[in-house]
């Protein structure tokens, strides 16, 4: 899993570089939350009134941040050219 996880990092801020300003958690540590939250949406398809609830919270945690529709975009394009 933190193979997986660096590896996501990695795409991401191959792909955008200055999105690394916005995270001020340690490398290591981002990389397994990004291991970890993609894991957990994985194993909740199954569920989707889980999944929602996950994800919805997911969201509310980035509240403060300046999460925007591109950089939505960067990141979920990152994972998907990594996984495909």
């Amino acid at each position: 899993r933190e193979a997986a996880g660096e590896a996501i990092y990695s795409a991401l801020f191959d792909a955008a570089p200055s999105l690394q300003s916005m995270f001020k958690t340690p490398r290591a540590v981002m990389a397994m939350r990004f291991a970890n939250g993609l894991h957990q949406i994985v194993n909740m398809l199954h569920d989707p009134k889980a999944l929602k609830i996950f994800v919805e919270t997911l969201g509310f945690q980035h509240l403060e941040r300046e999460v925007t529709i591109p950089r939505v975009g960067i990141f979920r394009d990152a994972i998907v050219d990594l996984l495909t």
